[in-house]
């Protein structure tokens, strides 16, 4: 096929961007002047910039990979940085998390964490941080990586009593309805019930669960429910969660 004509080049109609290296490929000379017969001499740079502004049109997003790939030098795009140092004193999350990742915890919780920028703090001090929603959600991500062999961190042992995942005196009255958390599969209201029940969540999320679950599983007061459930089916209903 014949190359774009000049009239392409100036007619960007694409409405989302795209790499003018090709998917998965960065401008590593964003000084290097790309020219075409009939267009304005551009930086490499500058070309990037219109392809992920969506200037270009599809067809150019097709076709530029191979005229500029030597020129612009381009290269497989890098892994993200690591958080800045910034980022470990900006706590935005509102429930916790564990700094050990899904379903583990600190074992050395005296282990001294260190960070360029921040002051050193015990393990066992971030563990708590975490479990009380001090960290941030970018925090809760990357920490887990930088603490796994510090900390020590192990899968989480069961604990020694059961706690209620609606908090003390309620339970669950919807135990059908689908609990969803992100990063975690989902589960019925009524499992989570049942393993915090069976002392398989550890005590730090006893305490920020219920008020995570409380719309989605109905918690409500175990036992006498008031009036309208009263009579009938308390008995019923008390038997059935016991069980």
């Amino acid at each position: 096929p014949s190359p774009p004509s000049p009239s392409v080049i100036i007619q960007p109609t694409a409405e989302t961007g795209c790499s003018v290296c090709g998917v998965g490929k960065e401008v590593t000379n964003p000084d290097a002047i790309f020219s075409f017969p009939g267009q304005p001499a551009t930086p490499c740079g500058g070309l990037e910039d219109d392809g992920a502004n969506g200037d270009l049109s599809s067809d150019q997003c097709d076709f530029l990979p191979n005229l500029v790939s030597l020129l612009c030098d381009c290269q497989p795009i890098s892994a993200p940085s690591p958080p800045s140092p910034s980022a470990i004193i900006q706590p935005t999350t509102d429930i916790g998390c564990s700094v050990c990742g899904v379903g583990k915890e600190v074992a050395n919780l005296d282990a001294i964490f260190s960070f360029p920028g921040q002051p050193a703090t015990a393990c066992g001090d971030l563990q708590e941080d975490g479990g009380n929603g001090e960290l941030s959600t970018d925090q809760c991500d990357f920490l887990p990586n930088l603490i796994s062999l510090l900390c020590e961190c192990q899968p989480i042992s069961p604990t020694s009593s059961g706690c209620s995942v609606c908090g003390d005196g309620k339970s669950v009255t919807q135990p059908d309805i689908i609990f969803e958390f992100p990063g975690q599969p989902s589960v019925p209201c009524g499992v989570l019930e049942q393993v915090g029940a069976g002392g398989q969540i550890p005590i730090d999320q006893c305490v920020f669960l219920p008020s995570i679950i409380n719309d989605t599983c109905g918690c409500a007061e175990s036992g006498g429910d008031g009036g309208g459930d009263g009579g009938g089916d308390g008995g019923e209903d008390g038997g059935g969660l016991s069980a």
